[in-house]
C-alpha cells in the first residue's frame, strides 16, 4: 500500500474518532445521565400509592392450548400484589407488575443512546445487575423521551429464555399513567421436550407460572382501574392457590 493511500486511511480513522467523541459529548450535553432518565420514570408512578384493576390476559404457547382468562390484581406500594380469579390463570410473571421504583438499587446504568419506536423517540439503557446471582438478569429498557414511561423492556438471555416486553399506557384523571395493555413475547433456545410442555406451577416462587422452555407470547389488557383505594393489607395475607384466590369477589 502506497504511502498516500496509508495517509488518507490514517486521515479519515482520526475524522471518525473525533465525529464519534464529537457527538458523545453533543448527547451528554442536550440529554440526561441514565441516572436521570431512570429517576424520571419513577417520578411516574409516585402518584400511585394502590390500585384494584381488571384484567384479560391471552397466552399463545406453543403445543399448549390455554384459554382466554380473565381476573383482578391488587397492588400496594412498594410491591404487594394479590390475585383473585373464577378459575386458575396461567400468565408469565415477567411483567405483570411493573414498578419502576428500585431500578437504581438494583441496576446500574451502562451505555445510553437514542432509540425510535413507531416514530417516537426513546431512551435506550442498558442496565446491568448490581449484585452477582442477583435473581434479576440484566436487560434493556427504553424510556419516553417525553413522558418517561417505559415502553420496552428486553431481557438478557438467561437459562436458553429471552424475554421482551412491551407496554401501552393511558392517562387516568390526568396525572395517572398506567399500563393499558402489556405484550410478552418469550422464546427459548432450548430444546423442547415432554417434561416442557406443561409449566410446574408448583416449583415457582409465589405460585406464578416459569414458562419454561417453551416459546410463546401474552397479552394481558388492563381495565377498570380503582386507584388510591386505601387497600388494606389483610387483602395481601388470603391464602391463594398457586398464587391466585379463586374465589369470586
Amino acid at each position: 500500500m502506497c504511502i498516500d493511500a496509508l495517509i488518507r486511511r490514517s486521515s479519515m480513522t482520526a475524522l471518525l474518532v473525533v465525529l464519534f467523541l464529537f457527538s458523545a459529548e453533543v448527547f451528554a450535553q442536550k440529554h440526561p445521565s441514565g441516572t436521570t432518565i431512570l429517576e424520571n420514570a419513577e417520578r411516574v408512578f409516585e402518584p400511585v400509592r394502590d390500585f384494584i384493576v381488571s384484567i384479560e390476559a391471552s397466552v399463545k404457547m406453543e403445543r399448549l392450548s390455554v384459554p382466554n382468562m380473565q381476573g383482578t390484581m391488587y397492588f400496594k406500594r412498594p410491591d404487594k400484589v394479590h390475585f383473585t380469579s373464577n378459575g386458575f390463570m396461567m400468565i408469565p410473571r415477567e411483567g405483570i407488575v411493573f414498578n419502576p421504583e428500585g431500578l437504581r438499587k438494583k441496576y446500574n446504568v451502562g451505555k445510553t443512546s437514542l432509540d425510535t419506536m413507531d416514530g417516537i423517540l426513546f431512551y435506550k439503557l442498558e442496565l446491568r445487575t448490581k449484585k452477582l446471582n442477583s435473581p434479576e438478569h440484566d436487560m434493556i429498557a427504553w424510556v419516553n423521551a417525553a413522558d418517561w414511561t417505559i415502553g420496552k423492556m428486553e431481557m438478557m438471555p438467561y437459562d436458553g429464555r429471552r424475554v421482551m416486553l412491551r407496554f401501552t399506557y393511558m392517562l387516568l384523571q390526568g396525572i395517572y399513567n398506567l399500563p393499558a395493555r402489556l405484550e410478552i413475547i418469550f422464546t427459548s433456545q432450548g430444546a423442547n421436550t415432554a417434561a416442557d410442555s406443561i409449566p410446574d406451577v408448583q416449583k415457582q416462587p409465589g405460585g406464578m407460572p416459569h414458562m419454561g422452555h417453551l416459546s410463546g407470547s401474552a397479552v394481558m389488557t388492563y381495565t377498570n382501574y380503582r386507584i388510591n383505594q386505601g387497600i388494606d393489607d389483610s387483602v395481601f395475607q388470603t391464602k391463594t392457590e398457586h398464587g391466585f384466590d379463586t374465589r369470586k369477589k
